[in-house]
C-alpha cells in the first residue's frame, strides 16, 4: 500500500508545492512510483509540470461528482503522475462541507489506486480549510515546509494544535513526518536562531535537511521542469534527493 504524505501549512509561501514537486522527482529517480495530488486550488502543483489549468476532469470531479481517479490521473514521467488540479477547485472549497461524509471524500476517491503506488504525495492549501481536512484524513503522514522566521515558527505551533484537535474529533491515526526548513539562508543570524529553536523545540522531527533559498527554484518551473532536471547538481536540487532518501529510510523502503 502507498504511503500517503500530505505537505501542509498554515500560511503560504513556505515552498509547500516546491516540496510537492521536487520530492516527487527525487522519489521516481529512486525508483519509488509516485502519484502527485493537486489538491490547492491555485493548481500551482499541476502548472509547474507544464499542464493546462483549463484540463478536464481534474481531482474537483473525483471529490465532488464521483468521478473514478483513475480517470483523473496523468502520467508525468516512469514512475510519475499526477491528479491535477484546476480553479474550479475554488468552489469545491465553498460547498464541500455540505456534502455527506465531506472530510472522507479524497481518502475513498485515491482507495483504489493505493496498491498502484509506493508514494502518494498531496499538495494541500494554506490554512486547514476543507480541502485541507480532505488531506489529512486521506494521509497516514504529514509534512510541514516552515521559513526559517518566527511568524513562521508561530504558525507552526497553532497547525500542529489544530491537527490534534482534528486527529482526536475524526479518530484519525495520523503522525507528523517532519518539519522541513526551506527557504534557507545560512548566513543571516536570524534564520540560524530559529533553526536552533525549531530543533529545540522538535527535536528529531525536523527534517537535517536544509532546503536553500534559490531563485533556480522560480526558473526551472518556466522551462516545464523540476530543478532535479533544470540543474541537476543545484545545493537545492541536491538537498530534495537527501529528503527522499530519509523519507524512504523512514518508510522502511
Amino acid at each position: 500500500m502507498a504511503r500517503t504524505i500530505a505537505v501542509v501549512s498554515q500560511k503560504g509561501g513556505t515552498g509547500k508545492t516546491t516540496t510537492v514537486v521536487h520530492l516527487g522527482v527525487a522519489l521516481a529517480e529512486r525508483g519509488a512510483s509516485t502519484l502527485l495530488v493537486d489538491l490547492d486550488p491555485q493548481a500551482a502543483l499541476t502548472a509547474a509540470f507544464g499542464l493546462n489549468e483549463d484540463l478536464s476532469p481534474t481531482v474537483e470531479a473525483s471529490l465532488m461528482k464521483g468521478i473514478p481517479i483513475t480517470q483523473v490521473i496523468r502520467n508525468l514521467r516512469p514512475g510519475l503522475e499526477i491528479a491535477p488540479a484546476s480553479f474550479q477547485l475554488n468552489q469545491a472549497e465553498l460547498i464541500l462541507h455540505q456534502r455527506p461524509r465531506w472530510p472522507y471524500r479524497l481518502r475513498e476517491a485515491l482507495r483504489p489506486v493505493h496498491g498502484h503506488y509506493a508514494y502518494i504525495l498531496i499538495d494541500a492549501p494554506p490554512g486547514l480549510g476543507p480541502l485541507t481536512v480532505n488531506a489529512l484524513v486521506a494521509a497516514d503522514a504529514f509534512l510541514i515546509p516552515i521559513r526559517p522566521d518566527y511568524l513562521s515558527l508561530r504558525s507552526l505551533k497553532g497547525l500542529l494544535i489544530a491537527v490534534g484537535r482534528l486527529r482526536q474529533q475524526l479518530g484519525l491515526s495520523i503522525e507528523l513526518m517532519g518539519i522541513l526548513p526551506t527557504m534557507v539562508q545560512l548566513h543571516l543570524r536570524h534564520h540560524r536562531d530559529v533553526l536552533a529553536e525549531l530543533t529545540a523545540a522538535f527535536g528529531k522531527k525536523v527534517f537535517q535537511v536544509f532546503i536553500p533559498q534559490s531563485i533556480r527554484f522560480a526558473e526551472a518551473p518556466v522551462a516545464g521542469q523540476s530543478l532535479l532536471d533544470y540543474m541537476a547538481n543545484h545545493p537545492g536540487a541536491q538537498a530534495y534527493r537527501r529528503l527522499a532518501a530519509l523519507i524512504e529510510e523512514a518508510s522502511g523502503r
